[in-house]
């Protein structure tokens, strides 16, 4: 059982540390049937994401990494363009890529940011 918790900053976000952890149940280890579904669904999921690409490109929709950038902004609201890359997962050139692309579109605005001169933030 979890005993109170204190709070840890992530940038500007509050998240909830445990002071202790749960006790959690054994578990027992996974039938042969269970491992070879396993392997089968995590070899699925890369076609999967070629063929979502594709039928994205072919629509006219661009890529992904627009996508998960738009998917992000919507969550997260205006962030800096530095901070979007390292969520997104993108160094900062490829950011700036997606990201004049999808201004270019009028998909999303880079405004000063007002605390620092040298940062963008996206919005």
């Amino acid at each position: 059982m979890t005993v109170g918790s204190e709070a840890v900053y992530f940038g500007d976000q509050i998240i909830r540390k445990a002071n202790e952890l749960p006790v959690l149940p054994e578990q027992k280890a996974p039938s042969q049937a269970d491992a070879r579904l396993a392997r089968q669904i995590l070899g699925v999921l890369p076609w999967i994401g070629r063929l979502t690409s594709t039928a994205l490109r072919e629509a006219g929709g661009g890529s992904i990494s627009r996508y998960k950038v738009l998917g992000m902004l919507s969550g997260k609201g205006p962030i800096r363009a530095g901070e979007l890359a390292t969520l997104c997962t993108y160094s900062p050139s490829a950011m700036s890529e997606v990201i004049e692309g999808l201004s270019a579109e009028g998909l999303v605005r880079r405004v000063d940011d007002p605390t620092d001169r040298r940062a963008v933030v996206v919005a």
